[in-house]
């Protein structure tokens, strides 16, 4: 019988957090790294990332590698009407300010996603048809559900490789993903990023 969503998230949960401080740091620049040899990433002028929290692979120094070359880089945003997410830029000098759950986010204007090149999205598990897990809220689902073909960005999560799992659980609303970068690879799943290169 396949484990659940439920279960899933509490083995990788449970995996990620039995990290050492030392252990997250290193693999997180080794995903940096790979990230930032990617001719998908070099081409794109527009990415949005995340903040991390507790054990996720943190991607700063590829959100700062991309402000560098001058590319304009987003984070997540929970909306105060709807509770929805939404990408809002910030730089090098933007102010962070906590949410109702503890995320530093910007507090510029939010823009349409389908104006951005990238979006990198952490995760829980994934599996190698490009589907993800989350954390459960919902909120990379809603914002991605409403976009689809080849207008819109490249979605490529970023994970350990041990949040591989051999089969996700799926939703009619799953959007899949692009790609997923871990310390080791990167996992290809679909044919519009293989054939930008």
């Amino acid at each position: 019988m396949q484990p659940g969503k439920a279960d899933i998230r509490q083995q990788m949960r449970r995996q990620r957090s039995a990290l050492s401080a030392a252990d997250c740091r290193a693999l997180s620049l080794a995903a940096s790294r790979r990230i930032r040899t990617q001719a998908w990433y070099v081409r794109s002028k527009t990415i949005a990332g995340y903040m991390p929290q507790g054990r996720e692979l943190d991607i700063r120094p590829v959100l700062a590698h991309a402000l560098r070359r001058g590319a304009r880089t987003y984070l997540p945003r929970l909306s105060r009407e709807d509770g929805l997410m939404q990408l809002c830029e910030f730089n090098a000098h933007s102010e962070l300010l906590a949410n109702h759950l503890g995320i530093p986010e910007p507090d510029g204007s939010a823009t349409p996603l389908e104006t951005l090149n990238l979006v990198l999205l952490p995760l829980v598990a994934f599996d190698l048809k490009g589907n993800r897990l989350g954390q459960g809220g919902g909120y990379y689902d809603r914002l991605l559900g409403n976009i689809g073909g080849w207008g819109k960005p490249l979605l490529v999560g970023v994970a350990y490789d041990f949040q591989r799992a051999e089969q996700l659980p799926c939703e009619s609303w799953d959007v899949p993903l692009d790609a997923v970068v871990t310390p080791s690879a990167i996992h290809l799943f679909s044919k519009r990023l293989q054939a930008q290169g």
